[in-house]
């Protein structure tokens, strides 16, 4: 059983006669440069004169951090429970020296703001929600703040060893697998091949505009009609 409303990162199930709790927050990596591929993302961010960057799921700051380097003004969405923690203190911290930082605590804060974003990066966000309906809310709520012929980055990982070990059938979750078992709190993790990326953006609404090479990721850009 999960709440019926999206307001932490918890989701409570039953997994092989045990219960269990996922915590999409456990997925944030600790890594503090920016994932590969944002380079060439930001180069056409740059080309088109974009000024304003909606970071949704901004974990510890890492990919924030990077835009704001490159002089953007950047709106960093995550749960509270992902900003409490210690390293993202200090990447915030560090990512606050920075004129153009709004930080907006998902999902009131994110939910209240008026802004329209050029561009929304979802890095590794859509494929750690264990439920299909909390994914497509992500979506429609980014796009409803991006701005016709903005674009928005999708990137989930692929490819990545310790997730294809853990693949086991004992540990099917809905769509994925649940992950860090030997931890209180779980993670989850689904895998999307190139056609489904492609279908979660309706032609009637999206062009796929361009795709992003960066390790052990699928990624594309998509721009809103």
């Amino acid at each position: 059983m999960v709440k019926r409303n999206w307001d932490n990162p918890y989701y409570k199930y039953k997994l092989a006669r045990r219960e269990i709790i996922i915590d999409v927050t456990g997925s944030i990596p600790r890594f503090e440069g920016e994932v590969d591929g944002l380079g060439d993302v930001v180069a056409e961010f740059r080309k088109r004169g974009f000024k304003k960057i909606c970071d949704f799921g901004a974990g510890k700051f890492r990919n924030s951090l990077y835009l704001l380097k490159n002089k953007y003004k950047v709106w960093a969405v995550e749960f509270k429970e992902a900003f409490e923690t210690p390293h993202a203190q200090k990447m915030k911290k560090r990512a606050e020296t920075h004129k153009n930082l709004f930080i907006l605590q998902y999902p009131n804060e994110f939910l209240g703001c008026k802004e329209t974003f050029d561009a929304v990066i979802l890095i590794n966000v859509v494929n750690i929600i264990p439920e299909k309906r909390h994914r497509e809310k992500v979506l429609i709520e980014c796009s409803e703040r991006l701005r016709k012929r903005g674009l928005i980055l999708w990137m989930t990982q692929h490819g990545e060893p310790n997730y294809k070990a853990g693949a086991a059938d004992r540990l099917r979750l809905n769509d994925g697998w649940c992950y860090s078992l030997s931890q209180k709190y779980k993670t989850f993790y689904r895998d999307y091949s190139n056609d489904e990326i492609k279908s979660e953006f309706p032609p009637s609404e999206y062009k796929l505009f361009q795709k992003i090479s960066s390790s052990h990721h699928r990624a594309f850009l998509f721009e809103k009609l």
